[in-house]
């Protein structure tokens, strides 16, 4: 018995003492995520399946001293959010790392893409979007060209001063700065 438990204390002790590896996993937009994400050419196309790939590494139980995702310069458009939770944070001792290939610049957007923009009256550009109509979806921020863009809105500034109520004045209403005060 004590012959055979020998070679498998020495064996244990020799993985023990090997050094903890790298390991590394690419996204690329002409990736797939069928594919297994360790090399450029076999790159994962989206951050989501890296980011599953990275659970499964960390739940292997291997010896890593780091994990890095790195991520093919482009524009990466989420249709949903990319959320991370406790399962996905690194250590001290092994960190993980998502960043752009050097020399690259990634752009992760999480927004959509409006189409069928026409120019109306006054050279005012607009589309249809018939999940707002319908309230399925709501938007905060337009982006054109990269830039941030006001949404329209009446006034462009400030608000319409109130003159009168066609039931008297109520309770709430701030007769000096023609506002209404809200209690908390």
């Amino acid at each position: 018995m004590k012959k055979k438990l020998f070679p498998l204390i020495v064996f244990s002790l020799s993985l023990a003492l090997l050094p903890a590896q790298e390991l590394a996993f690419y996204v690329s937009q002409k990736g797939s995520d069928v594919a297994n994400g360790k090399s450029p050419s076999k790159a994962f196309a989206t951050l989501e399946r890296a980011k599953q790939a990275v659970r499964s590494a960390k739940e292997s139980r291997q010896r890593m001293s780091s994990i890095t995702v790195f991520i093919k310069g482009g524009n990466y458009q989420l249709d949903q959010p990319l959320v991370f939770t406790p399962e996905d944070s690194g250590t001290a001792t092994m960190p993980i790392t998502y960043q752009a290939m050097p020399g690259e610049t990634v752009q992760i957007t999480g927004g959509k893409r409006l189409t069928g923009w026409t120019k109306g009256a006054n050279g005012i550009w607009q589309t249809f979007i018939p999940e707002v109509k319908a309230g399925q979806w709501r938007f905060h921020q337009i982006w054109v060209n990269g830039e941030n863009r006001p949404r329209a809105r009446t006034p462009n500034t400030g608000f319409y001063p109130v003159k009168g109520f066609p039931e008297g004045i109520p309770d709430r209403y701030d007769r000096k700065s023609r506002r209404f005060e809200f209690a908390p």
